[in-house]
């Protein structure tokens, strides 16, 4: 298939100006113009991809865009900053080297975070220590208010897909994962209660299916 001609056409501070040699992977790459002069090779995907976190400027516009932020909120080089700034490379970046586990597999920042660091740190901020890192309860559900909070390190790299440890009542210590096959639960069902403060004596009620009308009820 015929490669689309770029030439001329702008991208956020780039300007594209002539096809060059493909990649190592085969993919079609542009010489780009930036705003300030200097002259980049990027490849094709990268200028027309939509996602948030795609290639804006030969690097210039990086160094600009967090001094805007540290004007704004005077928060750039907070550790929350960079929590938040990691947050979203996973998610969005395919070239970060975590995006498989995150972006990948469908996990989003919501759209008011993802465009906003004051947003997330009026959402999150209250409850923020230092030393803390950003974790979600459902590990496959976005990165978004009602599903995130601030833990140790530790719990963290420990809180994987299928591995969150919980004190349940009858067996103790157990992954979410285990206590669903045991009680029958469903992990989404389980996942929003955690999500939701329930008592963990009331964690393995067994969900209402139908409700006084008779319709699907959680």
């Amino acid at each position: 298939m015929k490669a689309r001609d770029l030439t001329g056409q702008r991208f956020h501070y780039l300007t594209a100006i002539k096809r060059v040699e493909n990649n190592k992977y085969g993919k079609a790459q542009w010489l780009c113009r930036c705003d300030c002069g200097n002259e980049i090779v990027v490849a094709a995907n990268e200028l027309t991809r939509t996602r948030n976190y795609s290639i804006k400027s030969c690097g210039c516009m990086k160094h600009r865009l967090i001094s805007q932020a540290n004007t704004i909120h005077g928060m750039s080089h907070h550790p929350a900053f960079g929590i938040w700034h990691a947050m979203k490379q996973r998610c969005e970046d395919p070239n970060h080297p975590a995006y498989k586990n995150y972006g990948g597999r469908g996990i989003k920042v919501c759209e008011t975070w993802s465009r906003s660091f004051t947003a997330f740190w009026d959402d999150m901020g209250g409850t923020y220590r230092r030393g803390l890192d950003i974790d979600r309860v459902d590990n496959d559900g976005d990165y978004e208010p009602t599903n995130c909070r601030w833990t140790t390190r530790k719990v963290n790299t420990r809180n994987r897909r299928n591995s969150i440890i919980i004190n349940s009542i009858e067996y103790g210590p157990i992954t979410v994962a285990d206590y669903s096959e045991k009680t029958g639960i469903p992990k989404s069902t389980l996942f929003y209660r955690l999500r939701t403060n329930w008592p963990m004596e009331s964690l393995s009620q067994r969900p209402n299916t139908i409700d006084h009308e008779g319709k699907s009820g959680i």
